[in-house]
């Protein structure tokens, strides 16, 4: 699998999506491999900050 650099929350929002996909998971499976919940995936695939998101970013 290729690496590759995500430097925006709109480019993480596509990965996500797109890895998701490409795997056949739906957000609920998706969210409960993450141990998260699914309102969390919907969010970070839509490009909309979080805070549990944001703690993880580093500058």
């Amino acid at each position: 699998m290729e690496r590759r650099f995500i430097d925006t929350t709109e480019r993480l929002a596509a990965v996500v999506a797109e890895q998701r996909r490409t795997k056949h998971l739906t957000q609920v499976e998706l969210a409960a491999k993450a141990n998260g919940g699914r309102r969390f995936i919907v969010d970070l695939e839509a490009g909309r900050p979080r805070a549990e998101l944001a703690a993880t970013r580093t500058t």
